[in-house]
């Protein structure tokens, strides 16, 4: 472990790799100079996709104190799953954040909580790849094939945010992902959440 006394970018960099270090070196005391100044920091946005769900009442205000829906998928599915939520009506609200969500308090006015997003299913694939793999877009890939549109299925929401605000960085958008990329099959459907 290094410590202060013999802290400098080039040990940091030695010690850890570029590729984790890249993110904190704005952070770093003399990176850029004693007489430099920063620039205002770029905007950035981050998309999470959530594959098995949550539960509902710890991050959706409103719910926090509802009765626990039952299992909403297969057969035995709870039919009256959108009787136990919280039905709101479209529009832009003050963030109200649930007990799971205090931690973000000092950050409120950083967060865009955008609920109620929904598609129809689409034949053509599993539901799960489904999800995944049109969950920016709203376009399968089956669709995409039909409409000659190459995967990853067209121009998806970070792309077109990217376009807007991404222009102080090197990239408009990074995607990141876990896998290998050894099975063309997986990759299409379960890694690109376009």
């Amino acid at each position: 472990m290094l410590n202060r006394t013999n802290f400098s970018r080039r040990k940091f960099l030695k010690a850890n790799g570029a590729a984790v270090a890249l993110p904190f070196l704005h952070s770093m005391p003399g990176v850029f100079g004693a007489g430099s100044k920063v620039a205002k920091p770029s905007k950035k946005l981050a998309i999470m996709y959530i594959p098995n769900g949550i539960v509902r009442r710890c991050f959706f205000p409103g719910e926090e104190q509802g009765e626990l829906p039952g299992f909403v998928g297969g057969f035995n599915a709870d039919k009256s799953k959108n009787q136990k939520r919280k039905q709101n009506t479209p529009g832009i609200y003050p963030l109200e954040l649930t007990p799971t969500m205090q931690p973000l308090k000092d950050h409120t006015k950083d967060v865009t909580l955008i609920t109620g997003l929904d598609r129809t299913f689409k034949n053509g694939q599993d539901v799960h790849a489904q999800g995944a793999s049109c969950y920016l877009t709203s376009l399968s890939p089956v669709q995409a094939a039909e409409q000659g549109v190459k995967h990853p299925n067209g121009r998806s929401l970070d792309q077109v945010i990217g376009d807007k605000v991404g222009h102080t960085t090197a990239f408009n958008t990074l995607e990141i992902s876990c896998n290998g990329f050894t099975a063309g099959k997986e990759s299409i459907y379960f890694d690109n959440i376009s």
